[in-house]
C-alpha cells in the first residue's frame, strides 16, 4: 500500500490551519497593548497559541518522511526533494520580505538599528533582529530541509531513513548536554537545538502511520491514537508556561502529543474529511500565507483602529480584536490565491526539470 497524496490528508491540512491560527492569536495578546488604550481583555490563555509553532515542526517532519515513503533515495531524490522544498519557502516569503525591506529603507526608525537584513532574505541564523519576526522558524524549515536531503541521500528505504534521523537526533542531543551552546553563538545553538525532537516525532508518526495502515489498522487503534493525542495536545496546551521555561519538556510534550495526534488523523481521514469544517482545510492551504502576513495586517489594522475607532472599553477592544484576527484571515486568503498559488505553479517548470534530472542523476 502506497501512501495517499500529501493534498488528500484534510485532516493535516485543518491542523496546519489550527496551528497557523494559534500563531495569530498569540500575537494579538501584543496587539491589543500596543494599539488599545485601556485595560487589555485578551484571555492569557491566548499565550498557548505560541505552541502553534512545535505543532508546524512536527507537521514538517511528518510531511517529509509521508512523501518519501516509497523514494528509493539517492542523488536524483536528494536533490529534487530540497529544491522542491526551497522553492516552497522561499518565493512567498520573498514577497514579504522585500515589501518589509522597502518600508526599512523608506522608514528606518520603524527597525531597530542592528536589523540583519541580508540574514532576513537569506534565512540564515542570526542573533540580531530580523525583518520579519516569524522568519527564525524558517530557518528551523531550511536546516530540516537540508538534514533531511542528506538522510534522503544515502538511505534507500524509509525505515533506514528513520534509522539515521535517530542516529542524528540522538548526536544532537548528547552534543547539546555536553558543549551547552550560548545562546550567542546562533549557528551552534541552531544545529544543536531541543527542537530537532519534534521534526523526528513528526517523521515517526509518518512510519507509524504506514506501517499500521499494511497491517490493517483496526478502528479502536486509530481512534485511540486521534484522542489521546488531542487529550495530550491540550494538556501540553494547559501546561504551556511551565514547558517553555524548560525546553527539553516542551519539545517532548508538545512532540509526542502532536505526533500522536498525527498519527490518529491519518487513521481516521476519511471520518475526518467528511467531518471537518472545509473552511478549516483551506485555512491549512493558506496557513504558510497567513503565517507570513499576519504581522504586517495586525499592524496595519491595529493603526487604522488606533487612529479612528479605538477606545478604552471592553466592547471596543473586543471589537478591534475582531477586526484584526478578520482582516489577518481574509488577507491570507487573498494572499494564498493571488500570491502564493501563481508562484508555486511557476515552480512547475522546476520540477520538471527535476523530475527527469533524478532518472538520470546516478544515486
Amino acid at each position: 500500500m502506497s501512501p495517499p497524496r500529501t493534498e488528500a490528508l484534510s485532516s493535516l491540512q485543518a491542523l496546519r490551519g489550527v496551528a497557523a491560527l494559534g500563531v495569530v492569536l498569540f500575537h494579538l495578546l501584543t496587539f491589543e497593548q500596543t494599539y488599545m488604550p485601556g485595560t487589555p481583555i485578551v484571555p492569557a490563555a491566548f499565550g498557548v497559541g505560541r505552541a502553534g509553532v512545535d505543532l508546524f515542526f512536527v507537521l514538517s517532519g511528518f510531511f517529509f518522511a509521508w512523501t518519501t515513503m516509497t523514494s528509493p533515495g539517492g542523488g536524483g531524490e536528494s536533490a529534487r526533494f530540497v529544491v522542491r522544498r526551497l522553492t516552497r519557502i522561499y518565493p512567498a516569503y520573498w514577497v514579504y520580505c522585500l515589501l518589509l525591506l522597502a518600508v526599512h529603507l523608506a522608514v528606518p526608525a520603524r527597525f531597530p538599528a542592528d536589523t540583519d537584513v541580508l540574514a532576513s532574505v537569506l534565512l540564515l541564523p542570526t542573533g540580531r533582529p530580523t525583518l520579519l519576526l516569524v522568519s527564525w522558524t524558517l530557518v528551523f524549515e531550511v536546516y530540516f530541509y537540508l538534514v533531511f536531503a542528506v538522510v534522503l541521500y544515502f538511505g534507500d528505504t524509509a525505515v533506514r531513513r528513520l534509522w539515521m534521523l535517530s542516529v542524528w537526533v540522538g548526536g544532537v542531543v548528547a552534543a547539546r548536554f555536553l558543549l551547552s551552546p550560548a545562546r550567542s553563538n546562533v549557528a551552534l545553538d541552531l544545529v544543536l537545538s531541543p527542537l530537532v525532537l519534534e521534526f523526528l516525532a513528526g517523521c515517526v508518526a509518518a512510519i507509524i502511520s504506514q506501517a499500521i495502515a499494511r497491517v490493517g489498522m483496526r478502528r479502536s487503534v486509530s481512534e485511540a491514537a486521534l484522542w489521546g493525542g488531542l487529550s495530550a495536545t491540550v494538556l501540553a496546551f494547559v501546561w504551556t508556561e511551565t514547558l517553555y521555561a524548560h525546553p527539553w519538556w516542551r519539545v517532548c510534550a508538545f512532540g509526542i502529543s502532536a505526533a500522536t495526534l498525527l498519527l490518529g488523523c491519518s487513521g481516521n481521514e476519511a471520518w475526518l474529511r467528511r467531518t471537518l469544517p472545509r473552511g478549516l482545510v483551506l485555512l491549512g492551504d493558506a496557513s504558510y500565507s497567513l503565517y507570513l502576513s499576519h504581522l504586517l495586517t495586525i499592524g496595519v489594522a491595529g493603526l487604522v483602529w488606533s487612529h479612528f475607532v479605538a477606545g478604552p472599553s471592553p466592547v471596543s477592544h473586543a471589537a478591534g480584536l475582531a477586526f484584526a484576527l478578520g482582516a489577518s484571515v481574509m488577507m491570507a486568503l487573498l494572499a494564498y490565491r493571488m500570491i502564493e498559488k501563481p508562484l508555486l505553479r511557476g515552480m512547475h517548470p522546476i520540477d520538471g526539470l527535476l523530475r527527469r534530472f533524478g532518472r538520470v542523476m546516478p544515486a
